[in-house]
């Protein structure tokens, strides 16, 4: 009876990786659009390109980090069991960005 009822306080395998994947989002989503506000130089990458091209760079860098998101989530809703969906959003969040600070050169 007592494992019945610790079980139900727990967050579902889809609603945790769902929170972890968001967690894991906004952490990548917060400096990118710092960066964005920021002036770009003028010997950007992306200077001379269309608009086309320039979406297209920008979906395909978007597609790389849910990709990376729903990994980490993935791993995380496998290995651990969260109590509530701030916790999982709390852990995908805090991972990525020190995965971030760690990894910057």
């Amino acid at each position: 009876m007592l494992i019945a009822q610790a079980n139900a306080d727990k967050l579902s395998f889809g609603m945790a990786y769902l929170w972890l994947v968001l967690g894991v989002i906004l952490s990548v989503v917060i400096p990118v659009a710092a960066r964005t506000l920021r002036p770009a130089p003028a010997d950007t990458h992306l200077r001379g390109l269309t608009w086309r091209q320039r979406l297209l760079e920008l979906l395909i860098g978007y597609g790389k980090i849910g990709a990376a998101a729903a990994a980490i989530a993935l791993l995380f809703a496998l290995v651990f069991d969260f109590d509530s969906s701030r916790l999982a959003f709390l852990a995908g969040y805090a991972w990525d960005s020190t995965l971030q600070k760690v990894t910057r050169p």
